[in-house]
């Protein structure tokens, strides 16, 4: 499974232990949906009503489906959907993402799409 990463599971953020064994594909952006910063400790990302809003991250190859079942739940607060990424260079390439599953919050919306 390809999975698309923003937030905590990024190289040099305190999750990407988990995927540090997986297959790094490259940069990558999807289109069409909004970061937040949940308080400071990691990112949420929604879909936009701007179709031309873009989120900014990595995408993994992950081959281990137990590895897939922890992130799941690690991940809880998001639901995993596929989604059209654009790998730096221009590619298009179907991705797994995690989105944020709750609609009412008060986040700070990072404009920049980026979390860092």
């Amino acid at each position: 499974m390809k999975l698309f990463v923003y937030g905590t599971l990024k190289k040099g953020f305190n999750l990407n232990h988990y995927l540090s064994g997986e297959d790094y594909l490259g940069a990558a952006e999807v289109q069409g949906f909004d970061l937040f910063d949940v308080g400071g400790s990691y990112p949420a990302m929604t879909k936009s009503q701007n179709a031309q809003s873009v989120v900014m991250g990595e995408v993994y190859e992950v081959a281990d489906a137990q590895l897939i079942q922890v992130l799941d739940l690690v991940e809880s607060a998001y639901k995993r959907m596929k989604i059209l990424s654009k790998m730096q260079g221009g590619k298009p390439l179907v991705v797994s993402a995690y989105v944020y599953k709750y609609k009412n919050h008060n986040f700070k919306k990072i404009t920049s799409g980026k979390w860092e």
